[in-house]
């Protein structure tokens, strides 16, 4: 995993003018209905292929979109396959369709190795301490926005544990089962 460096907090500068008051704090008003100078705050989000497999050039890219566009709050976008990858699936990083590198090998490919699921420690599996990494610095470098984490449902996250689309009908060069389920 390559070394997490500092990026830089800058809140305020010509481009984006006088520093805006604490984001996190209008966040958290807004979200218990309390007093606040604004009725919304926005934001909006992208993948950062090419920069998702270092944690800094992540980072670096994520803060610096942010303050491209002046979101009041941050949605940390990682590679769409990091929960899989964590779990044992192999992708090619410098292969993508899309947003998806391609799947070298699954880490599911059968029933019985289902049972190879099991809780992880963040700090201890290479996938989710790189993850980690990247929201400490996104921390440091955009500390007065609020930070949501992007969580992918279970399902999904063994959809792509095993190989498969996660869509019907969408076309992928990852694996696919080779007949139709029975009952569909």
């Amino acid at each position: 995993m390559p070394a997490a460096t500092s990026v830089d907090a800058e809140t305020s500068g010509p481009e984006r003018g006088p520093a805006v008051a604490d984001r996190r704090s209008e966040f958290a008003d807004l979200l218990r209905g309390g007093d606040s100078t604004r009725r919304f705050l926005t934001s909006a989000w992208q993948h950062f292929v090419g920069e998702e497999y270092d944690p800094s050039r992540f980072a670096g890219a994520t803060v610096a979109f942010n303050r491209a566009w002046d979101w009041d709050w941050v949605k940390i976008n990682p590679r769409a396959v990091y929960y899989a990858e964590a779990w044992g699936s192999v992708y090619d990083p410098d292969d993508y369709v899309g947003v998806i590198p391609r799947l070298v090998s699954p880490a599911v490919r059968g029933v019985a190795d289902l049972a190879t699921i099991r809780p992880l420690d963040p700090r201890e599996n290479p996938a989710l301490a790189e993850h980690l990494a990247s929201a400490a610095l996104i921390r440091e470098g955009l500390p007065d926005r609020a930070l949501l984490q992007t969580v992918f449902s279970p399902l999904s996250v063994l959809l792509q544990l095993a190989g498969l689309p996660l869509y019907p009908g969408t076309s992928s060069r990852e694996p696919r089962w080779t007949s139709r389920p029975r009952n569909c």
